[in-house]
C-alpha cells in the first residue's frame, strides 16, 4: 500500500466515504495494541482499572471540576485516565492530525477506517460504569444459585436485555430477506454476515475448549460422568459441555433471552459460556484451569460504539466517538506438589483482549509528517484547535513564534 506524502491525497482517498464511518489515528504500527483501549493494553492497567475510576471520579466531583457524572468515563479518557475507551473520530482529518504526531525514527503513522459497529449508548447511558464482564459474571452467580435450588427459571437483569437488544439491532443489518417482526424466527443471517463471522469465531474457540477437556477426561470414567453431559457425542453442542445449566440450558435461555431471536440467544448464551469457563463457574469447576486459550484476541465480539453528547470542549473539538472495550480474565494457576507442597507447575494468567475491527487502514508517510501537519494548520486543524484548553492555546502560540 503506497503511503500518503500530502493532505491532497488523503482527500482523494477519502471523498467517497460515508458518513456513517468512523476513523482513528495512530503515530506509528502499535501491532498487538493497535486499536486497542489503554486500560486493557497489559495486565497492571487493567488491575488498576477500577480503583482509578473511582479515585478520578472522587476527586474531580470533590473539586467541581466536572457536574456531568453521566460522562466521566468520557472525560477521564481526554483527561489521560487510561479507560476501557478507545477514541475515534467522524472527522477523517482529526485522525490524520493523530497519525501525524512525530516519533522518535520518522515512523510511518495509521489511519485505521470503521464501518462494523453495535450501538451500546443506550447502556452506557443508563449505566455508566457496565461492563460485559463484570455483569456477566454477577449473572452467572445468580445462574449458580439457580441452579443449587433446583430452578430453572428466567431473572430480570436490564442491562444484559439491553445489551441483546444491542447485538440484535447489529445483527438484523445481515438478514437474508430482511426483518419480519410478525415471524417467529427473524431470518437467517447471510453466510457472509459480520455477525456471522463474530459468531463463528466465538463457536470455534468453546469447540476447542470442548476439545481439550473431552481429551483430558478420556481415559477416566468417572471424570466423563461427573464432568461431561449425558451421552455426549463428538457432535454434542460445545454449550452443552461449559453452560452451567448444561443439559438444561436450551430450558434456560428459551426463558432468560427469550426476547431474541435464535441466533442472538445463542450468541448471547455462548458469551455466558466463555466467562462461565474462565471463572470456573461451569460444570467443570477448576479443570478450566487445565485448559489454555489458543487465541487471545476478542474477535468475536463486534465495536461496541458508544456516541454521547459530549459538553467539554475537547470532546467537541475532536468531533469524539468511542468504541466500548472489555477484557476476559483467565486466571493463572499454581499446582503444588501433594508430598512437599512446593510448587510445582504454574499455568500463566492469559488475558483476552478487544482489538477494533478496522475496515481499511491507511499509511501515512513518516517522513512527511510535519508537511502535512502544516497543510492541516492552514485549514484550523492544530494544537490549538484539537484541544481547545489554555495550556494548548498558550503553547500553539509559542511555537508559531519559532518559525
Amino acid at each position: 500500500m503506497e503511503s500518503i506524502k500530502q493532505l491532497s491525497d488523503f482527500l482523494k482517498l477519502i471523498k467517497e466515504h460515508p458518513n456513517t464511518y468512523f476513523y482513528r489515528g495512530e503515530n506509528k504500527n502499535y501491532k498487538d495494541t493497535a486499536c486497542v483501549a489503554t486500560a486493557i493494553r497489559d495486565s497492571y492497567n487493567y488491575d488498576m482499572y477500577s480503583n482509578r475510576v473511582e479515585q478520578f471520579d472522587r476527586s474531580i466531583r470533590e473539586q467541581a471540576l466536572f457536574d456531568k457524572p453521566e460522562l466521566m468515563l468520557p472525560f477521564a479518557q481526554h483527561s489521560g485516565l487510561a479507560t476501557k475507551l478507545l477514541d475515534v473520530t467522524s472527522n477523517p482529518l482529526v485522525a490524520l492530525y493523530f497519525a501525524c504526531q512525530q516519533t522518535h525514527d520518522n515512523e510511518d503513522g495509521y489511519i485505521y477506517i470503521f464501518d462494523d459497529y453495535a450501538d451500546i449508548t443506550d447502556i452506557l447511558e443508563k449505566y455508566p460504569k457496565f461492563d460485559i464482564e463484570t455483569e456477566l459474571l454477577l449473572h452467572l452467580e445468580r445462574v449458580k444459585k439457580q441452579i443449587f435450588e433446583n430452578k430453572i427459571t428466567s431473572f430480570p437483569n436490564d442491562k444484559l436485555d439491553l445489551l441483546g437488544e444491542s447485538i440484535e439491532k447489529y445483527r438484523n443489518n445481515f438478514l437474508q430477506g430482511g426483518y419480519s417482526k410478525h415471524s417467529i424466527g427473524r431470518g437467517v443471517s447471510d453466510e457472509d454476515s459480520l455477525f456471522l463471522e463474530k459468531y463463528n469465531k466465538l463457536k470455534k474457540l468453546l469447540a476447542d475448549i470442548r476439545n481439550q477437556l473431552i481429551q483430558i477426561c478420556s481415559n477416566n470414567k468417572d471424570m466423563q460422568k461427573s464432568l461431561l453431559p449425558t451421552n455426549f457425542t463428538e457432535n454434542t453442542p460445545s454449550i452443552d459441555f461449559i453452560h452451567p445449566y448444561q443439559n438444561d440450558r436450551y430450558e434456560y435461555y428459551n426463558e432468560q433471552y427469550k426476547s431474541f431471536d435464535v441466533e442472538v440467544r445463542e450468541y448471547l448464551i455462548s458469551l455466558e459460556c466463555l466467562v462461565a469457563f474462565i471463572n470456573d463457574k461451569s460444570p467443570i469447576g477448576n479443570l478450566a484451569s487445565m485448559i489454555r486459550l489458543n487465541d487471545l484476541t476478542m474477535d468475536f465480539l463486534p465495536n461496541f460504539l458508544y456516541k454521547p453528547i459530549l459538553t467539554f470542549k475537547r470532546g467537541l473539538s475532536q468531533q469524539s466517538f468511542f468504541f466500548f472495550q472489555t477484557l476476559f480474565d483467565k486466571h493463572e494457576l499454581n499446582i503444588f506438589d501433594g508430598e512437599t507442597m512446593e510448587l510445582s507447575h504454574q499455568l500463566p494468567r492469559q488475558l483476552m483482549k478487544c482489538q477494533a475491527n478496522h475496515k481499511d487502514k491507511i499509511i501515512i508517510d513518516g517522513e512527511s509528517k510535519n508537511d502535512i501537519l502544516d497543510e492541516l494548520d492552514r485549514i484550523g486543524i492544530n494544537q490549538a484547535s484539537m484541544f481547545g484548553d489554555a495550556d494548548s492555546i498558550a503553547d500553539y502560540i509559542m511555537n508559531m513564534e519559532k518559525f
